[in-house]
């Protein structure tokens, strides 16, 4: 499901490009300044923070254009090359590019409409659609609109051009920063490696850090148990307290059982929020008991602040956490949580039920495979 959010939340800067025009809001402001090119309306600092919004035609078949090769056509003539193409993608790299007409469908009965630069965009649930308006004419171009449409129709605008022209219409618009965009129209959205690759380390190195913690208290109980058994033995040895040493031998296998599958499940939740893609703040992994043979480990995995906006959008993304991993039995948000956070349940006995099916059919693969060379090997022995 493609995620909404509002254009203004999203970017300090924002400049949209229209047929001729260009529309430049700068930090927020309902005020805008108007230009040829983005260029013109821009410096080098506001660029650090800005988003360019524009609206590409698709072709004939329907299909989308290149949005560099449609940003470097600046004489709309479509004669552009390969060098025209590569030189905007270099001016244009670190620059978040906006498509509004990838835009997602809109609800029946709901028509959208997008007023900036020198165009009215719309979309409603069949397609999007562009035309060409100015500062004179565009409460005519609306009213075109508006008659294509029954009256039940619930229109949502968004534009800071003068409100006031809106009234005679019975509508009211909302400013441009209130945009809604999904993540369909952002053409060169950050992967989750560029967005988090300092979070990557960090999580790698809490997988390390995390499981030689666990490891580390699992060797102290162990050294403890063998001091202790081997205070029995000595003050024993030919006494009836075998009983005894029984019970702490049984009692240090017991630590020793999932030793090795710490790591493996520290590795699988930090997996299963890699694929996931779930905006994780931090997480961690610990046995559920203190003192006692781990057997069932508790993952807590907390989101950024604001990442994901009530159950409609958590549901989703934990239940895509909870596909992605191998060793996560059941999870839930805590009820009591203010923030949203997941809490994973891992049981390390089904875990290692499932390494053992797997390294099985693994093996039994390659059994097959190699048989029928041994056969083959077995003939040319024979003849």
């Amino acid at each position: 499901m493609a995620i909404l959010t509002n254009i203004g939340d999203k970017f300090k800067n924002i400049c949209f490009i229209g047929l001729d025009r260009v529309e430049y809001f700068h930090d927020k402001s309902r005020d805008s300044i108007t230009g040829d090119t983005w260029l013109d309306v821009t410096d080098e600092q506001s660029r650090k923070n800005l988003a360019l919004v524009f609206f590409s035609p698709r072709d004939l078949e329907g299909d989308h254009m290149n949005p560099y090769a449609y940003l470097s056509d600046k004489e709309g003539d479509g004669d552009i090359d390969e060098m025209d193409i590569v030189a905007s993608q270099q001016q244009l790299q670190n620059i978040p590019l906006i498509d509004m007409c990838r835009v997602a469908k809109s609800e029946p009965n709901t028509v959208n409409i997008l007023i900036v630069a020198d165009v009215i965009f719309h979309w409603d649930v069949n397609d999007s659609y562009i035309q060409p308006t100015s500062q004179l004419s565009w409460i005519q171009d609306l009213k075109q609109v508006q008659s294509t449409y029954p009256k039940s129709t619930k229109f949502n605008i968004y534009t800071n051009w003068d409100k006031e022209k809106l009234a005679d219409l019975n509508l009211e618009s909302k400013p441009v920063q209130a945009l809604p965009i999904d993540d369909n129209t952002w053409l060169n959205m950050p992967t989750f490696q560029e967005k988090n690759g300092l979070i990557i380390l960090l999580v790698a190195l809490a997988i390390a850090g995390g499981a030689y913690a666990i490891t580390y208290y699992q060797d102290e109980e162990l050294t403890k148990l063998s001091r202790e058994i081997q205070s029995i033995e000595q003050d024993a040895p030919n006494t009836n307290k075998y009983a005894e040493i029984a019970r702490k031998v049984t009692e240090q296998e017991a630590f020793m059982r999932y030793k090795k599958l710490i790591p493996v499940a520290f590795r699988d939740v930090a997996s299963s929020i890699y694929h996931s893609g779930i905006e994780a703040e931090s997480f961690e992994v610990r046995g559920t008991q203190l003192r006692k043979p781990i057997v069932n480990m508790l993952a807590t995995i907390k989101a950024k602040t604001k990442a994901y906006q009530g159950w409609i959008q958590e549901e989703p993304i934990a239940k895509s956490v909870l596909i992605q991993s191998v060793s996560m039995e059941a999870i839930r948000k805590p009820p009591k949580s203010k923030k949203f956070e997941l809490e994973a349940l891992i049981n390390l006995s089904k875990l290692e039920k499932k390494l053992e099916k797997y390294q099985k059919q693994d093996s039994e693969v390659d059994i097959k495979v190699k048989l029928p060379e041994i056969n083959k090997n077995k003939d040319r022995g024979n003849n």
